[in-house]
């Protein structure tokens, strides 16, 4: 019978015995319902701080394009400001070219750059662009004057000349 005994146990012992499995049942279930809690907690918390990511990566791109706008804006200005710096420089090269065109010479063809500048005239007189091409050495503004063609249209009795004038630097 003490085999038998060793199975079988005492009303007592039996009581105890379940004690201990429910108490570590509840400890088991108190734990694994902490773990629960815990879960959705942290879960709740990392959606919410997706959803804030979302928010923020929107507001960043957001600006980016501002960013790039502002950059595209401040190409722009530059570009502009920069043209009307050579606008100034080109408007006083040209008012001196313009200025110094005596009455004889009819221009047909003027173009300026900011290092340069070629005209086509007519006159009728080679005196006019002699008078012409001094005028333009005479001051600062041009260092050489390049006589590209002269010619003469007898049937019209006037003269034809294309010229390149180079700007001092």
């Amino acid at each position: 019978m003490s085999g038998v005994q060793g199975i079988l146990s005492t009303p007592k012992e039996t009581e105890d015995k379940i004690s201990r499995y429910r108490k570590f049942i509840l400890v088991i279930s108190i734990f694994f319902g902490v773990l629960l809690i815990s879960n959705y907690i942290l879960d709740s918390k990392t959606n919410s701080l997706k959803e804030r990511q979302e928010e923020l990566t929107l507001k960043v791109l957001r600006y980016f394009q501002v960013e790039k706008d502002a950059k595209d804006i401040y190409e722009r200005s530059s570009y502009y400001i920069h043209m009307q710096d050579e606008k100034q420089k080109i408007l006083g090269k040209t008012i001196f070219v313009f200025e110094n065109i005596n009455s004889g010479v009819s221009l047909s063809r003027l173009r300026i750059d900011g290092e340069k500048f070629s005209l086509s005239a007519q006159g009728k007189s080679p005196l006019v662009f002699t008078l012409l091409i001094a005028n333009y050495l005479e001051g600062d503004v041009v260092s050489e004057i390049i006589l590209k063609s002269a010619s003469y249209n007898s049937r019209a009795d006037e003269f034809k000349v294309e010229m390149e004038g180079v700007f001092t630097k």
